[in-house]
């Protein structure tokens, strides 16, 4: 019986030495983060009155670290000077350097020649372009003596010379194709259309056209240098400076809601 008493007793007593062991272990994994938390609170040194506080400090080194990694400005602008806008648009070229009949074509005026016309149009234009500015453009590289009656003297006589005979004005007494109904326009357009080429955008007179990357393969190499010259001369004067030396029938196809 006194074997067995001593047995509890030594059973308690380990009892009370795992309960503090565990006790301690706790007490220990706490005291890090309690150390920690004093020392950033600077409870573990003596504190110096004149020190800044801490909120101070890191309000500092934040902002400057936002100046670090702000953009610097041109060297050759100071920092407060808004940027200077570059102008983009495309300086006019000397074509009086081109040789006679520069952009002179035999090709037919078919649904090809359109497709190929209207896409130099709006290479040359370069964004989406107002779709009754980009019908007159085509038009005016299709039939480029329209455009010859359109320009001053002197433009006219170098737009005729590169262009040859047919920028020529026509005898009266002969008649000229009518746009408004001709067929090879409207094939051209459903064909850019079924193939994905031409970009719309809107309806009336507030749609545009623009180019698909698909249409950058076909070749305007005999209409780029008309279309150029069409489009400058449209960015600098505007439709109003054109649409007077239309006829009526022109004038309605050009404004037409769908060509």
């Amino acid at each position: 019986m006194l074997h067995f008493g001593l047995e509890n007793a030594l059973f308690k007593v380990a009892d009370r030495i795992e309960a503090r062991h565990g006790a301690a272990i706790a007490q220990a994994q706490r005291l890090t983060p309690l150390t920690l938390a004093k020392a950033f609170r600077g409870e573990l040194v003596p504190q110096d009155p004149a020190d800044e506080p801490a909120s101070l400090l890191l309000q500092r080194l934040a902002q400057a670290k936002a100046v670090a990694v702000r953009p610097k400005a041109p060297r050759d602008q100071p920092g407060r000077r808004k940027p200077v806008t570059a102008d983009t648009s495309p300086a006019q070229p000397d074509w009086s350097t081109l040789p006679d009949g520069a952009w002179a074509s035999d090709v037919p005026a078919d649904e090809y020649a359109a497709v190929a016309a209207l896409t130099a149009v709006l290479k040359a234009w370069g964004q989406p372009m107002p779709q009754d500015q980009a019908r007159l453009a085509a038009v005016l590289c299709l039939q480029p003596r329209l455009f010859t009656a359109a320009l001053p003297a002197v433009q006219a006589t170098q737009w005729c010379r590169l262009v040859g005979a047919a920028a020529r004005p026509l005898p009266t007494q002969i008649a000229r194709m009518q746009v408004a109904v001709n067929a090879p326009w409207g094939s051209a357009l459903r064909k850019m259309r079924a193939r994905g080429d031409l970009l719309e955008s809107g309806q009336g007179q507030s749609g545009s056209w623009a180019l698909a990357p698909s249409a950058f393969g076909v070749d305007t190499l005999d209409w780029d240098g008309r279309a150029a010259w069409v489009v400058g001369h449209l960015r600098a004067h505007g439709m109003a400076a054109l649409l007077p030396a239309l006829t009526p029938d022109l004038s309605e196809f050009i404004s037409a809601r769908a060509a």
